[in-house]
C-alpha cells in the first residue's frame, strides 16, 4: 500500500506466476484465472487452471474445444498467442518460454503454416492444417483439422497408433498443460 499526498491509498495487486501460484492462494475450483508470468504486472494472461487433475495447480497452456477454433495460424499469431481462453486458446509461446515450460522436444523445432521447421522436405504445418512440433509429420498432432460434426475423424491424420481408435472417436477437448515441479 502507497500512501500519496492528494489522500488517496493506492494498491499494488500482484497476480500469481501460474496456475499453482493461483491454487496457493486458496483457490481450488478449475476455471478462469488471470495470472502474471513475468511477474511485472505489464503481460497479464488469463488462462484456463485446471484444480482437480493429479492435485492441481495446472496451467492451460493450450485449450481446444471441438468446432470453436482452427489452430493453422501464423508464426505471430502462435508467438503471441491467440484465441478466447473460456472456449479455445493457445497461450503464445513468448509467455510459454518464461522459464516454467519443462517439455524436452529433443531439438524439434515448432512449424507454422508459414514458417517451416520440421525435417521433412515439405512444410508440415500447411500440408495438415496447424502449427505443431512436426519433426518429420506427426507421432501425434493435436493442432490440426476436426472433423465436421456429422463425419467421421480419420484418426490416421493425427497419430499414428489410430488402429486403437475406431472410426466413430470423437476428440470433444484438448488442453495442453505445465506445472511447476
Amino acid at each position: 500500500m502507497t500512501s500519496t499526498e492528494d489522500g488517496w491509498r493506492y494498491y499494488q495487486i500482484s497476480a500469481p506466476p501460474d496456475c499453482h501460484g493461483v491454487m496457493e492462494t486458496g483457490e481450488s475450483t478449475s476455471g478462469l484465472y488471470v495470472i502474471d508470468p513475468f511477474g511485472d504486472r505489464q503481460q497479464p494472461v488469463t488462462v484456463y487452471c485446471d484444480m482437480d487433475t493429479d492435485n492441481g495447480g495446472w496451467t492451460a497452456i493450450q485449450r481446444r474445444l471441438r468446432g470453436t477454433m482452427k489452430f493453422d495460424k501464423t508464426w505471430t499469431e502462435f508467438k503471441n498467442g491467440f484465441g478466447d481462453p473460456p472456449n479455445a486458446y493457445w497461450i503464445g509461446d513468448s509467455m510459454i518460454n518464461t522459464g516454467f515450460s519443462r517439455v524436452d522436444l529433443n531439438g524439434t523445432s515448432f512449424s507454422t503454416v508459414d514458417r517451416d521447421n520440421d525435417q521433412d522436405s515439405g512444410n508440415c504445418a500447411a500440408s495438415f492444417n496447424g502449427g505443431w512440433w512436426h519433426n518429420a509429420c506427426n507421432d501425434a498432432f493435436l493442432n490440426g483439422p476436426w472433423s465436421p460434426e456429422n463425419g467421421p475423424w480419420p484418426p490416421e491424420s493425427w497419430c499414428p497408433w489410430f488402429s486403437t481408435i475406431t472410426t466413430d472417436s470423437n476428440i470433444a477437448e484438448v488442453r495442453l498443460m505445465i506445472k511447476p515441479t
